[in-house]
């Protein structure tokens, strides 16, 4: 049986699986990816072999077609796993767990216009006003002469007031897009959490039976 994993290597475990890969452009927006959690220590890391997450393992799944970073038929693995895990620790993962989201724009802008036409989305309120704010700042951006843009980069002050206003008008623009931004990762992250709490009480269940839990 695989080892239980501490405290420490479930937080780990976490910020692992949220940042292990670019899942900004990985991940559709429409439909997201189907994760699972689950302990394999057999299973060995074709990756990341120093990550301290004990034996937790993790796959997804992308348009029925199962990922992950081992060297195993990690179809089989996942297949073979109890169908109480299966229920207990899935979860669907959206782009929107990255920070980097706004990088992969262009990939996501078709799925965004058919959330703004009304096709429902579990994000869709956050997602919208954080994609206002988006076509916002970059509105802003781009009325920016080249003079005004070389004080930017050089982090000098704007010599003119509309300057300084626009600049300002920015800035908040970015800051509140990165603050609807923060909201939908806490949203994804707490997913794969919840995932790794429902494991951990598996576990301590099969271990030491009900009165564990």
């Amino acid at each position: 049986m695989a080892a239980i994993p501490s405290r420490e290597q479930q937080l780990s475990f976490m910020v692992h699986v949220s940042e292990v890969h670019s899942w900004y452009k990985h991940l559709p927006l429409m439909n997201g990816g189907e994760f699972i959690v689950f302990l394999n220590d057999q299973v060995k890391l074709r990756k990341h072999p120093k990550v301290f997450c004990g034996s937790f393992r993790y796959a997804y799944k992308i348009d029925d077609q199962w990922f992950s970073d081992y060297d195993v038929d990690i179809t089989s693995i996942v297949s073979e796993l109890p169908d109480i895990i299966r229920m207990n620790c899935s979860f669907r993962l959206f782009p929107t767990i990255s920070w980097e989201f706004e990088e992969a724009y262009s990939l996501h802008k078709e799925d965004i216009n058919m959330i703004i036409n009304g096709v429902e989305h579990p994000l869709k309120e956050v997602l919208l006003r954080w994609n206002e704010l988006y076509l916002k700042a970059e509105e802003l951006w781009k009325s920016f002469t080249k003079e005004e843009l070389e004080l930017i980069w050089d982090d000098k002050e704007l010599n003119t007031e509309i300057g300084r206003d626009k600049f300002k008008k920015y800035e908040k623009a970015r800051k509140s897009q990165n603050g609807y931004l923060e909201i939908m990762k806490e949203i994804e992250f707490k997913k794969i959490e919840k995932a790794v709490e429902n494991l951990m009480i598996l576990i301590r269940f099969f271990e030491d039976g009900p009165d564990s839990i």
